[in-house]
């Protein structure tokens, strides 16, 4: 882990995080570094009630196999030796594992496969999804932390929101594509405006990419992946107007086969438990985005 990238201090993205905060329904910001409930259990140690809630293949597997692109800064990416994984929901995951004893298995796959692999079984879950009653119908989705959206466009360049007849970047399969596409629909073609030009990419750094080269005007994605960039960039990239939920409780996380509740409630169990004893609230301090936290895991949460 290059700590000195860890626990840079990014302010922008703190701000942003406390904007998700106020937009997530579910969403609280424990004190800093302290415990938000009784436990008093060695955080570090191997949770034995935990391990037995894990499903028999995993457990005897030894391994929980994740698919994810890891190329989402700051929730998942990777360091600069592009072989370690890094990110404040890695630090979670990598937690999760430590309390029941199992190593985690990353592979690598672009953001739209991801769901194909959990849907054909080579994935146990993967990592950043936003969930919603539509994704609810292909896979159970664990809420781990709050989520909001941003427009992420050249510093000086003030476009509307909704940025109708112009070319916005999203990565491609993410739900931020289908939300666009509905916003062009209802907020822009509805209203006798020209729609929102969409062009989708692997990833929401290449969407970034093109639109520094002037490809597309805007990039549309989470807030604190705005916030990031903001701050990677120099001052050459900025957030327009303000952040916005895409759901009624606005949580992202881990995407699990519909035919695996089990494994599901398995993960929700242990994330509540790191939130209990506070190491999920010093992972996402460590990562200055304190503000999405939340108090409770939930599983197939939202209800929109």
């Amino acid at each position: 882990m290059n700590n000195e990238r860890k626990h840079r201090p990014y302010s922008l993205i703190g701000a942003a995080a406390a904007l998700i905060l106020t937009l997530s329904a579910c969403a609280s910001t424990p004190n800093a570094g302290e415990p938000t409930g009784g436990s008093s259990a060695d955080p570090g140690a191997v949770d034995q009630e935990l391990v037995a809630l894990l499903p028999d293949d995993i457990r005897e597997r030894g391994t929980l196999v994740i698919g994810a692109s890891l190329d989402y800064p700051p929730d998942n990416f990777m360091e600069d030796d592009g072989t370690t994984p890094t990110g404040y929901m890695v630090d979670i995951l990598q937690a999760v594992a430590d309390r029941v004893g199992v190593e985690i298995d990353y592979q690598r796959v672009d953001f739209a496969s991801v769901l194909t692999g959990i849907e054909a079984g080579r994935y146990d879950g993967g990592i950043s999804f936003l969930d919603s009653k539509e994704r609810q119908e292909v896979v159970n989705v664990v809420g781990v932390y709050g989520a909001a959206q941003s427009f992420l466009v050249m510093d000086g360049n003030d476009i509307d929101v909704p940025p109708c007849g112009l070319k916005v970047g999203v990565g491609a399969g993410s739900i931020e594509e289908t939300y666009l596409g509905r916003m062009s629909d209802d907020e822009c073609v509805a209203e006798g405006e020209e729609p929102i030009e969409i062009l989708t990419s692997p990833s929401n750094p290449q969407a970034q990419t093109a639109m520094s080269s002037g490809r597309v005007e805007a990039v549309f994605g989470s807030t604190a992946a705005a916030a990031w960039a903001v701050e990677e960039s120099d001052g050459a990239f900025a957030i327009a107007g303000e952040p916005f939920k895409l759901t009624d409780s606005p949580l992202t996380g881990i995407a699990v086969n519909k035919e695996r509740m089990d494994i599901a409630e398995a993960l929700q169990a242990v994330v509540q438990a790191l939130i209990d004893d506070g190491t999920y609230q010093s992972i996402l301090d460590e990562w200055g985005v304190a503000g999405i936290a939340v108090d409770t895991a939930t599983v197939n949460g939202a209800t929109e």
